[in-house]
This record gives structure tokens, sequence and C-alpha cells, in this order.
């Protein structure tokens, strides 16, 4: 019999899982199963019948078995499966084959998001640890009913990969909300110091003409009295900058 009732293909059996990017009405649900099981009641590998079966489970997760005992499916097979998916998926406007969103429950239901969302959502606390995610790269019958395909988010790859990862950022985060109002960045009166501004294009030859005069000053002043403060020691890397910096302002 090429088709079987998912529940009674062996432990060992191959599977796949095909994830929908939503929810199906009632008349797509039915044009899905339909249509599935009209190919595997077809489905061969190299002329010889597949033993498989289907099941839609939270009517997000279109899951397909095979015996490979009876007979394993070929590459052909397989891609003639992929294909037919694809096709019904075009004609409804839903995906079965994109493995890349993030499939988690939320108290609504079953949700989709992208990877970085999803990180976004752990850095505000919306999704945790103890999120149940899917794991849609299961391919074995024995670990669906092991509960592989839905577990805590920290016990699957999204753990180490993006909850650590959002809380990292979250951390680094606040350690640069607080550099920027640490003693060192504040001024004398206790306001986060600012990035100076640079004058409007009217006032900056006035700003250079003034630097101009208090370098003239700086030069006299050093004649008379020999000073070797830092002001008066860099007075003619100025003085040699003054007419490049007239330019650049003009």
């Amino acid at each position: 019999m090429p088709r079987i009732p998912f529940e009674e293909l062996p432990n060992h059996g191959r599977l796949w899982v095909f994830p929908l990017n939503r929810s199906l009405t009632d008349a797509e649900r039915a044009t899905v199963l339909g249509e599935v099981d009209g190919f595997l009641a077809q489905w061969a590998a190299h002329g010889v019948p597949l033993e498989s079966g289907r099941e839609l489970r939270d009517d997000r997760f279109l899951l397909i078995g095979v015996d490979e005992d009876a007979e394993a499916p070929s590459g052909c097979s397989i891609d003639a499966l992929v294909n037919r998916l694809r096709g019904i998926g075009q004609e409804l406007g839903v995906s079965f084959i994109d493995h890349a969103p993030v499939w988690y429950r939320a108290p609504e239901g079953v949700r989709t998001t992208s990877r970085p969302d999803f990180k976004s959502l752990a850095a505000e606390g919306v999704v945790t640890g103890e999120t149940h995610v899917f794991d849609t790269s299961v391919t074995r019958l024995a670990d669906l009913r092991d509960g592989a395909l839905e577990r805590p988010a920290s016990e699957t790859w999204h753990g180490p990969r993006v909850l650590q990862g959002a809380s990292e950022d979250l951390s680094l985060s606040a350690r640069n909300r607080a550099a920027v109002i640490s003693p060192q960045n504040r001024g004398a009166h206790g306001a986060p110091r600012t990035k100076p501004t640079c004058p409007p294009r009217g006032e900056r030859v006035s700003v250079i003409a003034s630097f101009s005069a208090a370098s003239a000053r700086g030069i006299a002043s050093d004649g008379r009295n020999g000073s070797s403060s830092a002001c008066n020691s860099s007075v003619g890397t100025r003085t040699a900058f003054r007419k490049p910096l007239l330019e650049h302002f003009a």
C-alpha cells in the first residue's frame, strides 16, 4: 500500500518537515492535503512504490515520512516531492520549503519571524530560553516522536546562537550608555559632555581671525618673557597652518 497512516510508519523511517509561512484556510487545507495524498499515492523510487504517510501539525508543518526498509526514496523521487510542493505553494501563495525563518510558539499560536527579528524579541524579553521553537531539520520519525520538533529555545541552536547573542548585545548597549553618563564624560555641572559643533560659515573667518590675532600676541609675549608654555611652543605650527585654514573655511 503506497500511502499508509502517518502514525503507523516505523520509528526508523525517514522524515521531512515542510514549514508553512502562514496558516491555511479550511479550503486551502483541504486542497493541500488532497494534492499531497494524490502525489503520495503514486510516489515511487525507480518504479517501486514508497510506503509513505503525511500529517499536518499545528496547521503550519507538513510532515511526510517514508519507511526506508520497504524502499528508500531516491534523489529523483525527493526532487519530485519538493517540486510538487513548490507548485502547490505557488498556486496558493504559501511557502513549504523556506527553512530560513524561526518558528516559535506564542500565546496566540505558532508565529514565524526572521532570525534578526527573533534576536530582537529575545533582547526585549518577548521570547526567552523557555519559549518553544520548532526545529524543521529533524529527519527521523523516532526523533519527532521524542519531541525533537518542538523544544524550549535553550535546548536548541536558538539558545547559544540567538538568545546569548541578544543578551550580549543588550549588555554592550548598557555598558555604552553607562560610559556616556560616566563622571569622565560629564562637564563641570554634571551634564554630559557634547561634541563641539562647527560655527556657521559666516562666523568662521572671524574665528580664524581671532585665532590669528591671538597667535600674534603669543609671539610678542614669547619674545618679551621667553615663555615655554604649551600654547606658545606650538605658535610656529599654528602660524604655518593659518593660510590653509582660511582657505578651507572660505
